[in-house]
C-alpha cells in the first residue's frame, strides 16, 4: 500500500482541489470524503488519498519512520488565502486563516522540500496548468496510474457535499480566484497587522519581485506589526503526540507486511 496525504501552509491553499484532480484523475483505491486526519489509520491494498490541511506540522516523524507514507503540500499567494470565502460562510472570511500559520509552514516546507516522499506545488501553478501538476505530481510518485486529466476532473465524477462547499462550486479548472487580495486591501492590512510582514517570504515564492508592494497597494504596518499573531503551539500538542504515535505503529505494519498506514 502506500498512504498519500495532501496538507498545506495554511487553509483555503487548493488543497480540496487537488485531492479531488486525485482521486478523479489518477487509480485511488480509498479515499476520504473530505478530509482524513495523519494519524487515522486505515487497511488498503492500493492508494490511500487523504487531505488535512493544518497536518503539515506533523509530517516530520511520519516522513522518516513510515517508508509507505508520502506527502503532498499545496503554497498559495497568503494574501489569497487570509481573504478567502468558503462556501459553508459565503458572506465572511474563512476565520481559519493567518499570516502567522503561513510563516510557520513555509518554514517547515524549507525543512522537507529535499525528502524524496515530499512535493510541494503552488496553487497558481495548479490552475494555470493542471496537466503540468498532474505529470509532476506522477513523476515524483511513480506508483500513481493515471486513468485521466486534471484538467477534466469536473467531468469526471461526482465530487461530495463538504467538498464542493470548499470549492466553491464544482467547476472548470480557472485562474479567477487568483489575485483577488488587491480588492481587500482592508481586510489583508488587518491580518498583516496580526501575523507581520511577509515580504521575504513572497519574493522568496516568486509572488513579488520586490518589498515595496504593499506601499504600493497603501499597506502601511505598525511597529507593532505580527505582536498579535494567536497561533500557538500547545494547542496542538494532542494533535503531535496522536501523529507520532501513529507514525510508530504504521511503520510496524510497513515491516510486518501488513497493508494498514
Amino acid at each position: 500500500m502506500h498512504r498519500l496525504h495532501i496538507v498545506g501552509v495554511n487553509p483555503r491553499t487548493g488543497t480540496t482541489l487537488l485531492a479531488e484532480c486525485m482521486r478523479l484523475c489518477f487509480e485511488i483505491e480509498r479515499s476520504a470524503e473530505h478530509e482524513e486526519r495523519l494519524y487515522r489509520l486505515r487497511r488498503c491494498r492500493g492508494v490511500y488519498l487523504t487531505k488535512t490541511p493544518q497536518d503539515l506540522r506533523y509530517l516530520g516523524f511520519r516522513l522518516k519512520l513510515d517508508p509507505r507514507f508520502h506527502a503532498i503540500c499545496m503554497v498559495r499567494d497568503p494574501r489569497d488565502t487570509v481573504i478567502s470565502k468558503h462556501g459553508s460562510q459565503p458572506d465572511d472570511y474563512w476565520v481559519h486563516t493567518s499570516i502567522g500559520r503561513f510563516r510557520q509552514g513555509w518554514a517547515l516546507v524549507r525543512q522537507f522540500q529535499d525528502h524524496p516522499r515530499f512535493l510541494w506545488l503552488k496553487y497558481e501553478d495548479l490552475i494555470a496548468d493542471p496537466d503540468e501538476v498532474q505529470r509532476r505530481i506522477a513523476e515524483r510518485f511513480p506508483f500513481l496510474r493515471m486513468t485521466g486529466r486534471f484538467s477534466d476532473f469536473h467531468r469526471r465524477g461526482a465530487v461530495s457535499g463538504p467538498s464542493q462547499l470548499a470549492l466553491n462550486g464544482v467547476r472548470p479548472i480557472d485562474r479567477s480566484n487568483q489575485g483577488k487580495w488587491t480588492e481587500h486591501t482592508d481586510r489583508l492590512q488587518e491580518k498583516l497587522e496580526e501575523g507581520g510582514a511577509i515580504d521575504d517570504e513572497l519574493v522568496e515564492l516568486g509572488y513579488e519581485a520586490d518589498r515595496g508592494w504593499a506601499a504600493r497597494h497603501g499597506i502601511v504596518l505598525s511597529a507593532a506589526a505580527g505582536s498579535r499573531d494567536t497561533e500557538l503551539a500547545l494547542r496542538y500538542s494532542r494533535d503531535r503526540f496522536r501523529s507520532a504515535r501513529s507514525a510508530v505503529v504504521a511503520a510496524a505494519f510497513a515491516r510486518l507486511g501488513i497493508d494498514i498506514g
